[in-house]
This record gives structure tokens, C-alpha cells and sequence, in this order.
């Protein structure tokens, strides 16, 4: 796996370099009113005009889906052997964090971001990093991140328990992965509560 991933790994780095180098300063860009405005046009307006009550249900939906399968994630390393039940679980709990990751940034730019900018026209979600708000993106972005990627690893590496010299070490890597995906979303849904619930913008009545 790790010489699959070192030229791929390469190329991000050469494509990423690439791209800062050949940035033109004096060219003006578009302004996150336009790219992010409901009556827009692309997937960020389209995002961004997103109906509230369906997009916080499904914001709330994906992180049930996430503690359940995590839960029965964690439920299946009881048993040392690997089980058909274990691989399920692992394959819906990898799932869930994938699906997780979408709405939750969808919610952002739809929902969340407005409660933070108090603005219900502002629907930038990388203003949210400027000091202005306290950067409070940095900590959104970096708990779901992180999140997200340990759920997606611990779904990987979880069906791995079938090979016999890596059912020890395979558990407990997958339990702690498990435990610290279900810890970063439990903290991202707790802080994006309490950003909906401190501010003084009401959408929903």
C-alpha cells in the first residue's frame, strides 16, 4: 500500500506546487458573496440554497448514523475472530463518516455559517478562519478532518482481522481509530450546537 501511495503522494506535491507558483496576484478573484449566494449559479449556490429543516435533520441524521455504527463497530472487537457482523460494521461505520463529512459541510455553508456570521446571506464557509470570528473554522475544520479520517481508516484496516497474524494488532488499531473518530465528532456536532444555540440570528421558527 505505501508504494501505491508514494507516487501519488508525489504528484499532489507537484500538482499543489504547481498551482501556488502559476497564481497571478493582480488578477482580481470572485468574492465568496458570488460563489456562495443563493441565487447563484455551480454546486456552492446550489449548496448554499439548501431549505433549513431538511439540511439540519440530515446534519443530525449522519451523526446518529455515525455513534450507532461506531457503537456496533465497537461491539465487534469483543470477539477476537473476525465475523461477517465485523465487516458490516466496519463497511457502514466507514460509510457513515464519508456520508457525515458531506452533509456536515454542506450544513456549514447552508446553515451553520450563517448562525456564526449572524448574516442569513452569508454563506462563505472559509470566512470562518479569519480572526474576525475568532477562527473558529480552524477547530470546525480540523475536528472533522480528523474525524473523518480516522472513521475511514478504522472501516479500512477493520476487515483486516481475518489474517490471522494481524488480528491483534488490527483490533486494537481499529478500536482506538473507532474512539477517536466517534471523540472528533462528538466534539464538532457539540461546538456546532453551541454556535447555532449562542447566536442572536433565529432561522428556524
Amino acid at each position: 500500500m505505501l508504494l501505491a501511495i508514494a507516487p501519488l503522494t508525489v504528484a499532489e506535491l507537484a500538482a499543489q506546487t504547481s498551482y501556488f507558483l502559476g497564481l497571478e496576484p493582480e488578477v482580481i478573484t470572485s468574492c465568496c458573496g458570488s460563489l456562495f449566494g443563493a441565487g447563484g449559479r455551480g454546486v456552492a449556490s446550489e449548496l448554499a440554497g439548501l431549505p433549513p429543516w431538511p439540511t439540519l435533520i440530515s446534519f443530525y441524521g449522519a451523526g446518529g448514523l455515525i455513534a450507532v455504527s461506531g457503537g456496533w463497530l465497537l461491539r465487534t472487537f469483543v470477539d477476537p475472530r473476525p465475523t461477517r457482523r465485523g465487516r458490516l460494521a466496519a463497511t457502514l461505520f466507514a460509510g457513515g463518516n464519508l456520508l457525515g463529512f458531506g452533509v456536515a459541510i454542506a450544513t456549514i455553508i447552508a446553515f451553520l455559517s450563517l448562525y456564526v456570521y449572524e448574516n442569513p446571506n452569508h454563506h462563505c464557509p472559509f470566512c470562518l478562519l479569519k480572526a474576525g470570528y475568532g477562527y473558529i473554522g480552524y477547530v470546525l475544520y480540523l475536528l472533522l478532518f480528523a474525524a473523518t479520517a480516522a472513521g475511514l481508516g478504522a472501516g479500512a484496516i477493520a476487515p483486516c482481522r481475518r489474517i490471522p497474524s494481524l488480528q491483534a494488532v488490527i483490533s486494537g488499531e481499529a478500536r482506538r481509530l473507532t474512539w477517536l473518530a466517534l471523540a472528533g465528532f462528538g466534539l464538532f456536532y457539540g461546538l456546532a450546537t453551541w454556535l447555532m444555540a449562542r447566536s442572536n440570528l433565529i432561522l428556524l421558527r
